[in-house]
């Protein structure tokens, strides 16, 4: 959070951006100390992340749950909105396969203020939406040949979670080669 320090505000913004600043600073702060601790996570380390006091967060969440629910949500609402922005630019079936891989690898991963997102079912549930989207007008265009079936759309999503998060130990891959391989692995498991 940018501002003179804890304690203190930055005058030259209203009291309600100040607030939004706080909001966003605690939802990051929690994002890292689940990455960090866990399920020991507490709110004594969201504070001492977001370097804000207890009432501050309490001011925003009612408690740790809270904190983390909308977190999720706010991962959720960013993959959702990179999804739009990429289906967009999308003409063919294919470019759609390929865009829901682009956004899941684009919002999967983590940097050091931002820590790569847990895999919630709002997000799962978001991924298996366009995924099956994109699979039911691939299979009208003929692109692939079996039907989408739940079982296998919950099976290519799960290989989707698995590669947005890992890469074999010292081997870099780049987003745009992981999307690439997610659309090779979603077209060979419906041909």
């Amino acid at each position: 959070m940018s501002g003179p320090g804890r304690g203190h505000w930055d005058r030259k913004r209203s009291a309600t951006e100040r607030g939004a600043a706080r909001r966003l600073a605690l939802l990051a702060a929690t994002r890292r100390a689940i990455a960090d601790h866990g399920a020991d996570a507490n709110v004594g380390h969201v504070v001492a992340l977001a370097g804000v006091g207890r009432n501050t967060f309490y001011a925003h969440f009612p408690d740790l749950r809270a904190a983390r629910d909308a977190a999720e949500d706010e991962e959720s609402e960013r993959f959702r909105a990179v999804l739009a922005a990429e289906w967009a630019e999308a003409r063919t079936p294919r470019e759609r396969l390929r865009a829901v891989a682009r956004a899941w690898v684009l919002t999967s991963n983590g940097s050091a203020e931002h820590p790569p997102p847990r895999l919630d079912e709002r997000r799962l549930g978001r991924l298996e939406r366009a995924l099956w989207d994109a699979l039911v007008e691939a299979r009208a265009s003929g692109l692939i040949g079996r039907e989408p079936d739940a079982f296998r759309v919950r099976c290519l999503a799960g290989a989707f979670a698995a590669a947005a998060s890992d890469s074999p130990r010292g081997v870099a891959i780049e987003e745009d080669e992981r999307a690439e391989i997610l659309l090779d692995f979603s077209l060979r498991a419906f041909r």
